[in-house]
């Protein structure tokens, strides 16, 4: 994705000045939020490679992260994508009092379905193969439509399922926006709670299904139970627009958001004595990394910046340029590396096993994804950008 930045300047000491060539030069991406999109899409796959933390030896807490906590890399990318795309809508709305819908949807499907038209066209040769012509196609048809998560039983991606709730975000908030920015009465106070009615009424009906249906575990694909994170990424993209001082005085308590971060994990550790917190637990994942989204964009610590600029930092941040890419592909690739490198577990040298396999998965994944995105990903951005130009590409920065 590319950065229309409307952060706060102590966001620009980071700035990422590597960008691929085929970027824009009219951008600027921020290596924080590409370290968050870096380390997303790591957990991703940490969580799909094929191996429990009781078999990964030594490296046991490797496999325990990427069992109960990679996961949750998705939610990260929806509290980003919800702080990326609604600051982008609101700060339009701010200087022009108006959106221009079409030309968001536009560019917002020339960002997705490009590289995702490529993987499906690759996943319906695959299962053509695997299941026949008439099985193949109709496999696929909800992928399609982007509504794969509501047809959790016949997903032959899983993974996609998130594709669809951001792709429905899309639809609507844009629409949510005009409706409730061009209403008179206390213009601020209307988008406020127009974002927390839909948080609240996205985790109600996620608890709500979940009491009534408590061994139904597709519940947690569905969009109108997991789209609250992204709300809560529009919040916090309001509040930096409108009164970003106050998300710098927040920021300048790393401690605070560092303890805010790790506290709403915990639920992730009580599901399996309190299976409530199974529903509860999203919603307090998208309060833990929006701290960490809050301290990572409005932080200025120079201990924050040291540590985003060290080298290992620059990695991942460079890994998550990709993510897009990298996410749709993983999956297969660790398939593919799953039937052809053999991993002995249960000896005595199983971690040095386990954890060889993940850095391969990474590195190949990684490299795929780069792949992809050079060939089909980025050209496409860079017509997009020239035919269907940002509202804010010709305009200098204001922040």
């Amino acid at each position: 994705m590319y950065y229309e930045s409307v952060m706060p300047k102590t966001a620009l000491l980071t700035q990422c000045n590597a960008a691929p060539a085929e970027m824009p030069k009219q951008y600027v991406r921020l290596q924080q939020l590409d370290f968050l999109r870096g380390i997303a899409i790591l957990l991703v796959i940490l969580n799909h490679c094929p191996v429990s933390r009781e078999d990964a030896g030594w490296a046991w807490p490797v496999g325990s992260i990427g069992e109960h906590v990679g996961w949750t890399g998705v939610d990260l990318f929806f509290v980003l994508s919800g702080f990326l795309v609604g600051g982008l809508l609101i700060r339009e709305l701010r200087e022009t009092n108006s959106l221009q819908i079409f030309r968001f949807l536009i560019r917002r499907g020339l960002k997705i379905w490009p590289a995702y038209a490529v993987f499906l066209a690759y996943l319906f040769i695959t299962l053509i193969s695997e299941r026949g012509l008439h099985e193949g196609f109709t496999s696929l048809i909800p992928n399609f439509l982007h509504v794969q998560n509501y047809f959790a039983a016949n997903m032959p991606r899983p993974h996609t399922w998130s594709l669809a709730v951001e792709e429905h975000f899309y639809l609507t908030l844009p629409i949510l926006l005009t409706l409730t920015w061009r209403h008179r009465m206390g213009r601020a106070n209307l988008v406020v709670v127009l974002l927390v009615a839909c948080m609240i009424a996205s985790g109600t009906c996620r608890v709500a299904q979940y009491l009534t249906s408590p061994s139904d575990d597709a519940y947690r694909w569905y969009t109108h139970n997991r789209v609250d994170s992204l709300f809560f990424g529009v919040l916090l993209a309001y509040i930096g627009t409108v009164s970003p001082q106050l998300l710098t005085r927040i920021a300048s308590k790393p401690g605070l958001l560092l303890a805010m971060t790790f506290l709403f994990m915990m639920p992730l550790l009580l599901t399996q004595r309190f299976p409530i917190f199974f529903a509860l637990r999203y919603t307090s994942l998208y309060l833990s990394y929006g701290a960490l989204v809050i301290l990572c964009v409005y932080g200025a610590s120079p201990w924050l910046i040291k540590v985003l600029t060290m080298g290992p930092s620059r990695l991942i941040a460079f890994i998550g340029t990709f993510s897009y890419s990298i996410y749709l592909w993983h999956v297969d690739i660790i398939q593919l590396l799953e039937k052809n490198v053999k991993l002995k577990l249960g000896a005595a040298n199983s971690g040095a096993h386990y954890v060889t396999f993940v850095l391969i998965a990474i590195l190949v994944a990684s490299a795929a994804g780069m792949a992809f995105a050079k060939i089909v990903e980025f050209p496409v951005l860079a017509l997009r950008d020239r035919f269907f130009p940002s509202a804010f590409a010709a305009k200098p920065r204001s922040s």
